[in-house]
């Protein structure tokens, strides 16, 4: 118990997950890179919230999903401003797809999210 309203519990049920990974690169002229890749995670596991319906307390549970996915592209860009500064742009745009069971409740969502860095040297 964390406290009188919330406690952790554990799953004997709980499977591990193996990840298993892709990714192809493609440079251009020696500078540019082009990428994309691909993230397949059956049985993926992680820790979440319930808040019971009929009383006034929480627990935290690891649960398996049936997998979680995640596709992305990736993109390399120098720039070149002068002799002394230079940078280089980074962008990253990937999906993210969870499907499982959470207590009973199936479920199958997809979100987009993305990285976007800027790295410059200075001379």
């Amino acid at each position: 118990y964390s406290n009188p309203y919330l406690s952790i519990n554990g799953n004997s049920d709980l499977k591990p997950y193996v990840s298993y990974e892709l990714s192809a690169n493609y440079i251009i002229r020696g500078k540019y890179i082009i990428g994309v890749f691909e993230n397949y995670c059956p049985d993926f596991f992680t820790q979440l919230l319930y808040q019971q319906a009929d009383t006034l307390h929480a627990y935290y549970k690891h649960y398996n999903f049936e997998y979680r996915n995640t596709l992305g592209l990736s993109g390399v860009l120098p720039i070149k401003w002068s002799e002394n500064v230079n940078s280089r742009l980074t962008v990253v745009p990937m999906q993210i797809i969870d499907k499982g069971s959470y207590e009973g409740i199936n479920f199958s969502r997809s979100k987009w999210c993305g990285i976007i860095t800027l790295t410059n040297n200075f001379i």
